[in-house]
């Protein structure tokens, strides 16, 4: 499957995993980041390693026909910060990875909402692109409790994880994820 991928450092495991496992990534895009609040370093290092074009513009409709006419299959996106435009008129399948359980959460800045929410559990969820932000038919899900000792660091690091492991298991079986959504 032709894979556009979609995002900055926050879920780089993410992008790290697909390519280990030998799936087709072709085009990156990323967002611009200053590197010192948000990070996009990973990407660009990955993209060098792997010898893939990178590119921060944002993905618009016109894009969106270009990928579309390059044969792309699936775009992923994992914290892009840009909503992605409507995919339903194309071929092209997009899964977003959201780090809270959607519904909770929906919309930018998930991770501040669930702690100032004192939610008890929290995880991460592979959805289907739709024209409404993080609404889509959910692939799958993982959750895992959320302590008082838990901060903006320590609930990433178990997103990231949990990104990686979760992308992983929904790219090995993708028709059945994307059947029963």
């Amino acid at each position: 499957m032709k894979i556009a991928y979609c995002g900055y450092d926050f879920f780089s495991a993410a992008l790290r995993a697909l390519l280990e496992d030998g799936q087709d990534v072709y085009r990156v895009f990323t967002v611009p980041c200053d590197n010192r609040v948000d990070h996009n370093q990973y990407i660009y290092d990955l993209c060098r390693e792997y010898k893939l074009p990178v590119s921060e513009d944002r993905i618009d409709e016109n894009l969106i026909n270009q990928l579309q006419e390059e044969g792309c299959e699936l775009l992923i996106s994992a914290a892009y910060y840009y909503k992605i435009p409507d995919l339903s008129a194309t071929s092209i399948k997009g899964i977003n990875i959201h780090p809270t359980l959607l519904p909770e959460g929906r919309g930018v800045m998930p991770l501040p909402w669930t702690i100032l929410n004192n939610l008890k559990q929290s995880g991460i969820t592979i959805h289907k692109l739709t024209e409404n932000f993080d609404a889509g038919d959910i692939l799958r899900q993982q959750s895992f409790p959320v302590t008082d000792h838990d901060n903006l660091e320590s609930l990433s690091a178990k997103l990231q994880m949990l990104a990686k492991e979760g992308l992983r298991d929904v790219m090995r079986d993708f028709d059945r994820y994307w059947r029963h959504a």
